[in-house]
């Protein structure tokens, strides 16, 4: 408890994070533009270069009060909403657990404070190499499930690998020490399930967006074969040059539609 307050610490802290991050949430709703249309921060030419790179996407180029409200209840409404919260409520876990526990435990093993912050600095700064890399690769390829089964593999292989070791060391004092297997194995069922929903919602977005782009093409009179409906690529190809001048908004909640 802080002296001369009723207050723990941890309960300031919320406080110092989080009154700032509520302001600033009030002034960008209050102040943030629409769109990059009437963006003013941006020159008239800017406005124009940006709103071109956009139609392509798919994406809305100018949001009126009756979008926006539609996008506000698709929102509420979308089960893939609520799927993407549970899993990154399950990816928060292991990921928590190291980045709190991490120099803890390491300095348990007989390490100095400084040295036990320096040992930590390895393996997160190859995490940074990681994460860059694999975002890239997501980004290039257009791909989301299988970078997210990547990390998924690494993880789990970690964790298995973990449980596996014999652990002795005396130094560790927790009641589950030292081979933390109630941790562990925590963790590895948050990324168990977590892959589990990945693998769903790649077949699930798979299936929406095929449904979509048959719906596009019966919209703009394509006649097209069984053939083209089995290639996914080159079906998602067709449908977008029917819609990269007139792109439609209706079903849309991000400016693209994932394509997993």
């Amino acid at each position: 408890q802080i002296s001369g307050t009723s207050l723990h610490g941890f309960q300031l802290l919320f406080l110092i994070e989080g009154i700032p991050t509520i302001i600033t949430a009030i002034v960008i709703a209050l102040y943030m533009t629409r769109g990059p249309a009437d963006a003013r921060f941006l020159t008239p030419e800017e406005r124009k270069f940006a709103v071109d790179r956009l139609r392509p996407e798919g994406g809305p180029i100018d949001v009126d009060r009756s979008t926006a409200k539609a996008q506000i209840k698709l929102a509420f409404t979308d089960i893939k909403v609520y799927v993407y919260l549970i899993m990154l409520m399950l990816a928060t876990v292991p990921f928590n657990s190291l980045n709190f526990f991490l120099p803890t435990l390491v300095k348990q093993l007989g390490y100095t404070n400084v040295q036990a912050q320096l040992m930590v600095v390895p393996p997160l700064a190859i995490a940074t190499i990681w994460m860059t890399l694999n975002s890239w690769a997501s980004d290039k390829y257009q791909t989301r499930a299988l970078n997210l089964m990547a990390a998924h593999l690494l993880s789990i292989t970690g964790l298995v690998g973990l449980l596996a070791t014999d652990a002795t060391n005396p130094n560790l004092y927790t009641t589950d020490a030292p081979s933390f297997t109630k941790g562990n194995v925590i963790c590895l069922s948050t990324v168990l399930a977590q892959s589990i929903l990945t693998i769903g919602m790649k077949l699930y977005l798979d299936l929406l967006n095929k449904r979509r782009d048959l719906a596009i093409l019966a919209n703009y009179d394509y006649v097209y074969d069984n053939d083209l409906v089995k290639n996914k690529k080159k079906l998602r190809e067709i449908a977008m040059k029917c819609v990269e001048k007139e792109p439609r908004f209706d079903e849309i909640l991000c400016d693209r539609h994932p394509n997993w």
